[in-house]
């Protein structure tokens, strides 16, 4: 493992560990939270989700170049995962049980989806073609966190909030935004014609997507708003994560128009507000993101191809793991329902 190598690995892992925090700020600030007492319990889960990925990783075999990144991702799954569990002040226990629970049941199956080919149903020898690791690690977590809410909000009044922190929010996207482009220059564990490829569709996907979903709020709401932009480009960093070393520029910008329009469409409030808010749009985003991989993927898509293949693999791979996410998040909310005078 030469010195290139270690710098990467030590740049992606690093990009990995501070997007937890950035996303936590960009969750308080588009929610108007006050984030007050609100870190130890952020720690507590991605402590364990390090861990778990850390033991995880070596469990299932992957090779030591991808360790440390399989367990900063361990960290971040682990941090998306407990959103709901922390946002309802519901104490250690609990957070700590969802982190270690969905981490095991969820993160690493998933991971063996992606970094190993033992799933080709239709026999492409590319398994789950997924560059960032979005399917474990960004899709897998949000599942979890929806579904711990979904027997909560049918009916469910908005929760009070303070206005969205217009200029926090920017800033901590910013900020995730190098993040996750150090994440994935980490992912590729060389310099090569793939990096710039990586930091040219990190450039234009959120670029894109914010310009969508500015046109579709412009049409829908006859305005505008910080909160929109945000949660748009959002859907186009993290379209990027399991697509940004695999499309041309061209099918780069498509695929972050059709993630902006895709997050911007769907409704507002309730309980989508900061923290869900962005779990919602994370989760769309890369979904849609790595459901167009099997469309416009570099030499393997059905556009370069005329082969449906790829695309069956990223849907059906996608539908194995949230379908997984939804009932170990269902159980989670019931198994914290049923404890709830002793948790806390």
């Amino acid at each position: 493992m030469g010195p290139e190598t270690l710098a990467l690995i030590a740049l992606g892992t690093a990009g990995i560990i501070a997007a937890i925090p950035l996303l936590h700020l960009l969750e308080a600030a588009l929610g108007g939270d006050d984030l007050a007492g609100s870190w130890p319990l952020l720690a507590l889960a991605a402590g364990v989700g390090l861990v778990v990925g850390a033991a995880g990783g070596i469990l299932i075999g992957l090779p030591p170049d991808f360790r440390p990144q399989a367990a900063a991702l361990g960290a971040l799954f682990a941090a998306i995962a407990t959103v709901p569990a922390r946002s309802a002040a519901a104490g250690g226990v609990r957070v700590a049980l969802t982190a270690l629970v969905s981490c095991a049941v969820v993160y690493l199956p998933a991971c063996t989806l992606v970094f190993f080919i033992w799933f080709d149903p239709f026999a492409t020898h590319l398994g789950v073609v997924d560059f960032g690791i979005g399917l474990p690690a960004v899709i897998g977590a949000c599942s979890v966190a929806l579904a711990t809410m979904l027997p909560e909000l049918r009916g469910a009044p908005t929760p009070p909030r303070r206005a969205p922190r217009g200029r926090a929010a920017v800033l901590s996207f910013v900020g995730l935004w190098i993040a996750v482009a150090a994440w994935l220059l980490g992912m590729e564990l060389t310099i090569d014609s793939i990096s710039r490829t990586i930091l040219i569709s990190l450039l234009i996907m959120p670029v894109a997507s914010a310009a969508m979903g500015a046109v579709v709020e412009r049409v829908k709401h006859v305005a505008n708003t910080g909160q929109g932009l945000a949660g748009a480009a959002l859907a186009g960093l993290a379209a990027a994560i399991p697509t940004a070393a695999y499309l041309q520029p061209v099918l780069a910008v498509v695929t972050g128009l059709i993630a902006g329009a895709v997050c911007s469409l769907l409704p507002r409030g309730g309980y989508f507000v900061g923290g869900r808010l962005v779990l919602r749009t994370a989760l769309f985003g890369a979904l849609t993101g790595l459901l167009l991989l099997g469309l416009f993927a570099n030499d393997t898509g059905m556009f370069s191809t005329g082969q449906p293949e790829v695309l069956f693999g990223q849907v059906l791979g996608s539908a194995m793991v949230m379908a997984l996410a939804l009932v170990v998040g269902l159980l989670l909310w019931l198994v914290s329902r049923r404890r709830a005078p002793r948790i806390g």
